[in-house]
């Protein structure tokens, strides 16, 4: 699953933009419920985006740090919707700012 999320940095006139995907090894199930749940992830990984600064982006390690409040969040909200988080892993195919 892949998803492209655009954000304006906070304090800033700079946008990132990312494609964001996601990986699971357990079954269809978790794929469906992200998909059931579209709108809060999308609306929770954009409010997170929105938080970051340019001297955020600026870490060495800023990409891995997002990969992972995002994967930490998507867990969190499948666990409450659904009792269930499944996520494993998340990273990014594009990533942007400009």
């Amino acid at each position: 699953v892949a998803q492209t999320m655009t954000s304006n940095l906070n304090n800033s006139r700079k946008v990132m933009q990312v494609k964001v995907f996601i990986m699971t090894h357990y079954d269809e199930r978790v794929i469906a419920h992200m998909e059931k749940h579209d709108f809060p992830v999308r609306s929770a990984l954009a409010r997170i985006m929105s938080q970051k600064t340019e001297s955020d982006l600026a870490r060495p390690t800023f990409r891995q740090e997002l990969a992972e409040e995002f994967r930490l969040e998507i867990n969190s909200i499948l666990e409450r919707l659904e009792d269930f988080g499944g996520i494993e892993s998340v990273g990014f195919t594009e990533f942007v700012v400009q």
